[in-house]
């Protein structure tokens, strides 16, 4: 199945819509942990979901330039946003009133949402999304460097690859 079909509305390979992925508690999202790949496909194949689409360069032309699937993607990243206590305040990330709660769940050493922060930032890349890309970054990379952080010094680094590095190229 391609991203773009799921985006589209089609379910995946599970029977699950973007849709109803997207209406899932906070618990499911952090529990499930074979969505974040359906949510934000990127280049290469998952280890954890071998079913999800691996997004070519020729559908990442398609996914790029269809503006309803990047409205969809930005529905997608909102959901993840207020999963992990941001909101998008006119262009920038910002933390939400409800930060010190949400950010308790990821905001220890090497949890794997801080590998889904960098499937983040590449995938909306992907989706032509750069700008959005940017402010995820950015707000990600400055809490990371705050001194209530106990994200590892290294993560910021890998978002900094998927941010400006080629799309197709592996993240090391």
């Amino acid at each position: 199945m391609r991203a773009l079909d799921f985006f589209q509305g089609h379910p995946n390979t599970d029977g699950r819509t973007l849709d109803e992925i997207l209406a899932y508690s906070d618990d499911q999202l952090e529990d499930h942990h074979d969505i974040v790949q359906w949510c934000f496909p990127n280049h290469q194949p998952s280890n954890f979901n071998p079913d999800t689409p691996v997004v070519s360069e020729a559908e990442q032309r398609l996914l790029a330039a269809d503006s309803a699937i990047q409205r969809r993607m930005r529905d997608v990243l909102d959901r993840w946003l207020r999963f992990y206590g941001f909101r998008f305040e006119g262009n920038a990330v910002v933390r939400s009133p409800d930060f010190p709660e949400k950010s308790i769940n990821w905001n220890r050493p090497l949890n794997h949402n801080h590998l889904r922060i960098t499937r983040i930032i590449r995938s909306l890349r992907l989706f032509g999304l750069d700008a959005e890309a940017q402010q995820v970054y950015n707000a990600f990379n400055a809490f990371a460097r705050s001194p209530e952080s106990t994200i590892a010094p290294s993560a910021p680094a890998y978002w900094q690859k998927a941010l400006t590095g080629d799309l197709f190229a592996p993240i090391r």
